[in-house]
C-alpha cells in the first residue's frame, strides 16, 4: 500500500479487485501477453478463475474459435496490444466478436469492447498493460435483431434527417419502388415525388420537422422503372436527434381499385343514359390505362353477329392502322391473343409476340407499332356467352402481374354488362318493331320500365347483400358502443329496406313480364305458418304488441304448391299489420277445408290487426301499384305501395283471391283464399320455404386456421369476415399457384378453393396439393370448393377432382359455417 500526502494508505490492489469493470493486467511480452492477474469482475464475466488465468498467455487462456475465422478477434486484439507497445498510448477498440471457450471444445458467442492502457515505468517504458473489457453481447444481439426485423418488414422503413435525405432504408424499397436501399441513401425525397404532389408533400414534411406526427399521408413516388407508385406515410419525429422515422405502405393497388370502381360507375351511368357503346368502352379502356404502368395500352374487340370473327370495339391509345388490321380476326385457336381467348373462353397471354406461335399472322404489324406482349381475356354475358375480348398490350416482353390482371378482369366484367345491355336494348328494339307494333304506348312503356327495373335490381343486389352481410356481422358478433350500435342499426335497417324495395321491384317486373314460375313441391302449411308465427311474435314484442295465432296446429295435411311465394304473401300481410298498428294486437287465423274438387284443399288465411284501418273510399285502390290508403301514411310509415300489389298478383297466380275488411280507427282484416293440391305421392320429403334462419352460433372449438383461395377481392373480403365471425383465423391466396405454396408450408385444417382463377385453377391446384400430400405423407387437408360454377354437374366435377365438399356462390353465412363445422367435427 502507498501513503497519500493527506492521510492513510490506499489499498490499490483491493480497489483493482473490487472494480465493477472487468480488468486484466498483462505483461508486455508479445505475442504471449502473459496474464499477471485478473479482477473479480473479469473472472465472473469470462467464467475463468483468477488462479486459472494467472501466468497463462492471453491467447492460451482464451484461444480463438476455429469455426469463426471470419471474426478475426485474436488478430484484432493482438494489433491493439502491439499498438499500445509501439505508441505507449491508450488504444480503444471498436466492438468485435471473440467467443469464449467452454468445456468440451465448445464456444459461447460473445462480443466485447476492449480498452488497452499502458503502465509506464520511471524510464517511460511499458511495464504492464491494463486490459479492460465491456461485454456488449446483448447490445450487439439486440441491434442485430433490429436489423433483421428491419430487413424482413414488407413496408418500407425509412429514417431521414431534417434536410429530407435518407439515412436508413430497409430492403422493402426494392420490392415497392425498385430502388435498392444503397441507391436511396443520401438522396433527398424531393427528387422522387410526382410533380403534382411536390408542394403538398413539402408542407407535410415541414410539419414533420416541427414535431407534428403524421398518421396517414399519401403521395406518388417515382419507381426505378419510371412509373409512379402511391405510398402511404406514417411518421414520428425525434427532435433531439433531428431525424424522422417513417413507415411507408404501398397503396397503389387500392388506389387503382378505387379509380377503376369510379370508372365502372361512370360507365354504367352512361349506359343507363344511352350513350354510344364506343364512347363507354373508350372510358373503360382509358380508366385501365391511367391506372397501369407506362407502356400499357388497352383495347376491346367485339364478336361479329355470325360468331366467327372479331371487330375493333375501342382502342384509344392504339394506332388506327393497327386497329384496322385487327378487324376480321377469326375466332379460332392461334389467331393472336384475342382470337385464341374468344375461341377457348379463357385468357391467353403472349408474353413475347416476337416468338409466340399464336401471333404468326399478326406479328409483323404488331411489332411495327411497338407492341411486344399481349394478354387477352374473353368478355362474357351474364349467361356465359362470349361477347368479345379485352386486351392489354405492353411495349416490352412480359407477363402481366396479378394486380393488373385483377384490374383488367374488373374492367372486362363491366364491359360485358355494358355490351350485353346495349345488345339487349338493340334486340329488344328489333323485337318491338317486328312483333309489338299493335301494342299501345302505355303497355310498351310499362314493359320497358319493368325490364329496366329488373336489370337495375340485378346490378344493385350484390353490393346491397354485401352491405347487409357486414352490418349483420357487426350487429350480432361485434361489441359496439351505443353510438356505434345505433349507426349500425340504422345502416342495417336502411339496407334491409332498400333490398326489400329492390326485391319488390324485381318481383313486380317479373310478374308484369310474366316471368314468375311457381314451384310445385310438397310442404306442410301448418309448419310453414308456425315458422312465420315464431318470427312475427318476436317482431311484435319488439313493438310492444301481442301476436296471436289460431289453427296452424290443426292443419297437418301435406299440400303441393310454392311455399316460398306463399310465405312471401303471408309475411307481407303480417308486416303491414305490424307497421300500421301502434297498440293492441295482431292475429293470424288458418283453416283448411276439403274442396268440392278432388284432392284439393281450400286454405284460408286471415290476418287481423287493431291498427289505423282503411277508409272505404280507398278500399279499391290499395292493391294498385305505388298506391297507399293515404299520402300521409307514406310520410309517417314509409313504403312504396308495392307490397299489396305484388301480394295480389302472386295470389292470383296461385289461382287464389284476396279481400279486405276494415273500419277506420279500429283495424283491418286481410283474408287470403288459396286452393292447394293434396300430396298423393306418399313421399315424406317435405320442402320448406326458402327462408334461411339468421346465424345464431359460431364455431366454439379450438381456433383453427383456414386457407381462403379467392382471386376476386370483394369475395375474399366477405368470406374473410364470415371466417372471423365464426372464430377462424385464415390466410388468403389470390391464385392457385399461391394456394399450392401456402398449403405446402402452412398447417391448415381446411382450404376454401375457388375454381376459376388465373395461372392455376382450382382443379389443378387441388391435384398439386394432393400429389404433395401423397409424396410427403402429409395428412390430407379437407378442400371445400367455393365457386360461382353452380350448373348441373359442377359439384360432381369438384368431387371428382379430389375435393371434399362443394359450396356454390352466392352462399349464406350459415352454409359456410355448416361446411366448416362438419370438417371440424370430422377432424
Amino acid at each position: 500500500m502507498k501513503k497519500t500526502p493527506s492521510g492513510p494508505m490506499i489499498p490499490f490492489e483491493s480497489i483493482f479487485m473490487a472494480a465493477p469493470s472487468p480488468f486484466l493486467i498483462l505483461k508486455p511480452d508479445p505475442p504471449r501477453f502473459t496474464i499477471v492477474t485478473a479482477n473479480d469482475a473479469y473472472a465472473e464475466t469470462t467464467g475463468k478463475s483468477r488462479e486459472y488465468l494467472t501466468g497463462r498467455g492471453l491467447f492460451d487462456a482464451f484461444p480463438a474459435n476455429p469455426a469463426d475465422g471470419e471474426a478475426n478477434g485474436q488478430e484484432r486484439l493482438t494489433a491493439s496490444l502491439n499498438h499500445v507497445l509501439r505508441y505507449r498510448k491508450v488504444h480503444e477498440m471498436p466492438w468485435h466478436k471473440y467467443d469464449l471457450p467452454q468445456d468440451g471444445g465448445l464456444f459461447e458467442e460473445r462480443y466485447w469492447k476492449p480498452i488497452n492502457q499502458p503502465i509506464l515505468d520511471e524510464h517511460g517504458a511499458v511495464s504492464y498493460i491494463i486490459h479492460r473489457v465491456e461485454d456488449v453481447t446483448e447490445k450487439v444481439r439486440a441491434e442485430r435483431d433490429r436489423d433483421r426485423f428491419f430487413g424482413l418488414a414488407t413496408d418500407m422503413l425509412v429514417k431521414m434527417d431534417f434536410d429530407g435525405c435518407f439515412l436508413e432504408v430497409n430492403a422493402a424499397s426494392e420490392a415497392i419502388l425498385g430502388w435498392q436501399p444503397h441507391e436511396l441513401l443520401g438522396q433527398s425525397w424531393a427528387q422522387f415525388i410526382h410533380p403534382e404532389d411536390l408542394e403538398e408533400t413539402r408542407e407535410q414534411f415541414q410539419r414533420a420537422v416541427s414535431g407534428e406526427p403524421c398518421f396517414q399521408y399519401e403521395n406518388r413516388y417515382r419507381c426505378k422503372d419510371g412509373n409512379f407508385s402511391w405510398l402511404s406515410w406514417k411518421t414520428l419525429t425525434e427532435l433531439e436527434e433531428k431525424v424522422i422515422y417513417c413507415a411507408v405502405s404501398d397503396v397503389t393497388q387500392p388506389r387503382r381499385l378505387q379509380a377503376v370502381t369510379e370508372g365502372q360507375k361512370r360507365a354504367l351511368e352512361m349506359s343507363v343514359h344511352g350513350d354510344p357503346l364506343p364512347r363507354i368502352l373508350d372510358l373503360l379502356l382509358r380508366t385501365m390505362e391511367e391506372n397501369s404502368s407506362r407502356g400499357v395500352r388497352a383495347s376491346t374487340m367485339l364478336l361479329n353477329p355470325d360468331g366467327k370473327s372479331l371487330f375493333s370495339g375501342a382502342g384509344p391509345s392504339l394506332p388506327p392502322e393497327y386497329l384496322e388490321a385487327c378487324n376480321g380476326i377469326p375466332v379460332v385457336p392461334y389467331a393472336g391473343s384475342c382470337g385464341s381467348a374468344a375461341s377457348s373462353g379463357e385468357a391467353y397471354s403472349a408474353d413475347d409476340i416476337a416468338t409466340d406461335p399464336a401471333w404468326e399472322h399478326g406479328r409483323e404489324v404488331a411489332l411495327r407499332h411497338g407492341l411486344r406482349a399481349c394478354w387477352s381475356t374473353p368478355i362474357f354475358s351474364t349467361a356465359g356467352k362470349v361477347l368479345g375480348t379485352f386486351a392489354l398490350y405492353f411495349d416490352q416482353p412480359r407477363h402481366p402481374p396479378p394486380q393488373k390482371i385483377q384490374l383488367a378482369e374488373i374492367i372486362s366484367r363491366t364491359a360485358g354488362i355494358v355490351i350485353e345491355r346495349q345488345q339487349n336494348a338493340a334486340a329488344k328494339l328489333l323485337v318491338q318493331q317486328q312483333l309489338i307494333q299493335a301494342r299501345n304506348d302505355a303497355e310498351a312503356a310499362n314493359v320497358a320500365k319493368s325490364e329496366f327495373l329488373a336489370n337495375m335490381s340485378h346490378e344493385i343486389r350484390t353490393p346491397m347483400n354485401v352491405v347487409i352481410g357486414i352490418s349483420n356481422i357487426l350487429s350480432t358478433q361485434e361489441t359496439l358502443t351505443p353510438s356505434q350500435a345505433e349507426l349500425v342499426s340504422t345502416l342495417q335497417t336502411s339496407a334491409d329496406s332498400l333490398l326489400a324495395l329492390i326485391d319488390d321491384l324485381l318481383d313486380l317486373s317479373k310478374i308484369e313480364a310474366r316471368q314468375v314460375e311457381l314451384e310445385r313441391v310438397p310442404f306442410s302449411i301448418g309448419r310453414l305458418l308456425a315458422e312465420i308465427v315464431d318470427m312475427m311474435t318476436i317482431r311484435s314484442q319488439q313493438k310492444g304488441l301481442k301476436f296471436f295465432s289460431f289453427g296452424h296446429d290443426n292443419c297437418e295435411d301435406i299440400v303441393v304448391g310454392d311455399p316460398t311465394r306463399l310465405r312471401q304473401v303471408i309475411l307481407n300481410l303480417c308486416s303491414n299489420a305490424l307497421k300500421f298498428t301502434d297498440r293492441g294486437q295482431v292475429a293470424i287465423h288458418l283453416s283448411c277445408e276439403p274442396s268440392e274438387r278432388e284432392n284439393i284443399q281450400d286454405v284460408t288465411i286471415a290476418v287481423t290487426d287493431t291498427g289505423i284501418g282503411i277508409e272505404a273510399s280507398k278500399m279499391q285502390t290499395i292493391f294498385q301499384k305505388f298506391t297507399q290508403a293515404d299520402s300521409s301514411i307514406t310520410r309517417k310509415f314509409g313504403g312504396t305501395g308495392l307490397g299489396l300489389s305484388i301480394t295480389k298478383k302472386l295470389v292470383e297466380a296461385m289461382d287464389g283471391r284476396i279481400s279486405v275488411e276494415s273500419t277506420p280507427g279500429q283495424g283491418s282484416t286481410f283474408t287470403l283464399h288459396v286452393p292447394l293440391s293434396l300430396d298423393t305421392s306418399g313421399l315424406q320429403k317435405v320442402a320448406l320455404a326458402d327462408s334461411p334462419p339468421p346465424v345464431r352460433a359460431i364455431y366454439t372449438g379450438d381456433r383453427k386456421r383456414v386457407l381462403l383461395v379467392e382471386d376476386f377481392e370483394p369475395n375474399a373480403l366477405i368470406a374473410g369476415r364470415y371466417l372471423r365471425v365464426f372464430g377462424y383465423t385464415y390466410d388468403v391466396a389470390v391464385n392457385g399457384r399461391e394456394a399450392v405454396d401456402r398449403a405446402k408450408s402452412g398447417d391448415y385444417f381446411a382450404i376454401l378453393m375457388d375454381v376459376q382463377m388465373p395461372e392455376v385453377n382450382g382443379y389443378l391446384a387441388t391435384k398439386m396439393i394432393r400429389e404433395h400430400e401423397r409424396a410427403t405423407g402429409t395428412p390430407r387437408t379437407p378442400i371445400i370448393a367455393m365457386t360461382a360454377h353452380a350448373m348441373a354437374g359442377d359439384r360432381e366435377r369438384c368431387l371428382e377432382s379430389d375435393m371434399d365438399d362443394y359450396l356454390s356462390k352466392p352462399f349464406r353465412a350459415e352454409e359456410l359455417m355448416e361446411k366448416l363445422a362438419a370438417v371440424a367435427s370430422a377432424s
